[in-house]
């Protein structure tokens, strides 16, 4: 019993270090922008920043309302888990291609100018997208795992946040070059946090979780469980009935009950 402690323990531990890092590389790309808006302001425009948050949360409602409409379709056809990793490859190198995109856009265009106001624009409209997929799918993910998994994708999320705090206090920003390692950083930190996705989904826990069909996981639950059955015995009721009859004849009686006659 202890050794089967230890490794549901283990497993338990390896989900939930797995969602840590999925929620930081889907936070970090974002935070990496917006804990510089400073720079934006200054370099770009004092406008830039409100055009970067409207761009990047105008396609959320619409991404989460085509995964309602067609992520139940696809799982059906392709399976749990192997959607889940289609979804993966088409996401994550998005998100680490994202998030080190504004430092190459600086490098090719120059901090300043309409070529990279543009090209920040296009940027943080394509993150929105990329980002509002993956929270419908990472926290669907989280769903199908213990009921801690969504808390740990919120502590990788929070995490993210942290980190990039951190790493504007050590860069300086407002120099290109510290700007284009700082994106690049950030973009390599996303690429090492979203390798645990794939670990996540070819785990032996996430193939009992995602191929196995509700239909078998209520089998072998019903198998597990030790079922009693009671046999009730029903005892036919009998009814004691009276057979006592009495005779009479000329002045003399008797009874059958063995009880004598009274005169």
């Amino acid at each position: 019993c202890f050794r089967g402690y230890l490794s549901t323990t283990r497993h338990r531990v390896f989900i939930n270090v797995c969602f840590v890092g999925i929620g930081f590389s889907l936070q970090l790309p974002w935070s990496c922008i917006t804990d510089n808006v400073a720079h934006w302001r200054d370099s770009l425009s004092s406008d830039a920043f409100q055009l970067f948050v409207a761009l990047y949360n105008a396609p959320g409602l619409v991404i989460l309302l085509l995964q309602l409409l067609l992520d139940s379709g696809g799982e059906i056809l392709l399976g749990v888990r192997r959607a889940y990793i289609i979804r993966g490859i088409f996401t994550i190198p998005s998100l680490v291609l994202l998030a080190a995109a504004p430092g190459i856009i600086q490098i090719l265009f120059g901090v300043s100018g309409m070529p990279t106001m543009i090209s920040m624009l296009v940027e943080t409209t394509l993150l929105g997208v990329m980002v509002g997929a993956a929270h419908g799918w990472f926290y669907s993910l989280a769903s199908r795992f213990h009921p801690g998994a969504v808390h740990f994708l919120l502590i990788g999320l929070s995490l993210a946040q942290v980190v990039v705090a951190v790493m504007v206090n050590i860069f300086d920003l407002n120099q290109l070059e510290d700007n284009f390692q700082f994106y690049i950083i950030c973009g390599i930190f996303v690429a090492i946090a979203s390798i645990l996705y794939f670990l996540l989904l070819c785990s032996p826990a996430a193939v009992v979780r995602l191929d196995v069909s509700p239909v078998l996981q209520s089998q072998l639950s019903l198998a597990a469980t030790t079922t009693t059955t009671t046999t009730t015995v029903t005892t036919p009721t009998i009814i004691p009935t009276d057979t006592t009859t009495t005779t009479t004849t000329y002045g003399s009686s008797s009874s059958s009950s063995g009880v004598p006659a009274v005169f």
